[in-house]
């Protein structure tokens, strides 16, 4: 997402909506769609009730992860978009 916020600062989008609708797609590819795999699991599609507890504990470690890399990456990230 922050390379993403970098090039379209780059590279200017013709109108709002058109970068609406590629942020959507990003974030669906590259926030969504590894939270259900790394998360949730694809194992049957429904929300895991038993295994709560381990769903839960993924899901944090999953935003400790991300902030992490946050910290780290959007100074890197930032340098360049300017």
């Amino acid at each position: 997402m922050s390379a993403f916020y970098a090039w379209t600062k780059q590279h200017p989008w013709d109108s709002s909506s058109t970068q609406v609708l590629g942020f959507i797609v990003v974030l669906l590819v590259f926030f969504f769609m590894p939270v259900f795999i790394f998360v949730f699991g694809p194992d049957d599609g429904r929300i895991p009730v038993r295994r709560l507890p381990q769903v839960a504990l993924r899901g944090v470690f999953w935003m400790l992860c991300a902030s992490l890399v946050l910290m780290v990456g959007m100074p890197l990230v930032g340098r360049y978009a300017s």
